[in-house]
């Protein structure tokens, strides 16, 4: 079972991402010496997928399997994931998009899920487009997006209108804070308020930010647009720190 004490390591995908992807070799340590030959990826889709992890001259690999995850996820150059380390040889992998967010999947179908692209796929792209998409993840990671993620749980969202009442909180992210177990946090500004917020479980499937969210959207002046960072805050008792990132475009 993962806690918010998990081990884990991000990993922005550029490069030969499509065929293998080098895991960090400062994360090696949380093997405790045994390095596995197989390992097994979980994704929000709760499907699971062996890969092996092989040693070449630069370093170890997620592998044979690896190909598949990435097509079944529709992975592209410049997406973001987070790798939390569960025990031995599995992962939870958390996928985001250039935006930020975790990455719009479809998984109703079996087979390789349908989702929505604002960009071609990275077969397709020019060499133009790649140098176009690392200056972005570069500037991404320099706003602090991306660097605080592996540092404690968290996602990002971009707000939306219908969000003002309740919020879908990740699913992975629900999971590794253990917070589908309560029905209630506290939510933190930046400037140490606070505001009782009500948990929804829909049916077991997806947790929500429900009663209280619209007062600590009313109090902060969220719009769509806005991008805001979550974060569970360890050792704290019950309490999810909220920061706004960024005013969505126009205001």
């Amino acid at each position: 079972m993962i806690n918010s004490r998990s081990p884990s390591f991000f990993k922005v995908l550029i490069g030969d991402f499509a065929t293998k992807l080098r895991i960090p070799t400062a994360f090696l340590k949380n093997f405790n010496g045994f390095l596995p030959k197989i390992c097994i990826l979980k994704s929000i889709s709760d499907k699971t997928w062996q890969v092996t992890m092989d040693k070449n001259d630069e370093g170890y690999f997620f592998n044979r399997g690896w190909s598949k995850f990435v097509k079944y996820h529709g992975l592209e150059y410049g997406d973001f994931l987070l790798f939390w380390f569960r025990d031995n040889s599995k992962f939870e992998v958390v996928i985001y998009g250039r935006t930020a967010c975790e990455k719009d999947i479809d998984f109703k179908c079996e087979g390789r899920p349908t989702k929505k692209r604002r960009n071609p796929s990275c077969a397709r792209q020019t060499h133009n487009s790649h140098d176009k998409i690392k200056r972005e993840v570069k500037e991404e990671m320099c706003a602090g997006v991306d660097c605080i993620l592996p540092t404690l749980p968290s996602f990002v969202k971009i707000l939306q209108d219908y969000q003002r009442f309740d919020i879908a909180i990740p699913k992975v992210f629900a999971r590794v804070t253990g917070l589908t177990d309560k029905r209630r946090i506290v939510v933190k500004d930046s400037q140490g308020n606070v505001w009782p917020v009500h948990l929804r479980n829909v049916k077991g499937a997806q947790l929500y930010l429900s009663t209280g969210w619209s007062k600590y959207w009313a109090a902060k002046g969220l719009a769509a647009g806005d991008k805001c960072l979550f974060q569970y805050i360890q050792g704290s008792g019950n309490v999810l720190s909220v920061q706004i990132l960024s005013k969505g475009a126009g205001r």
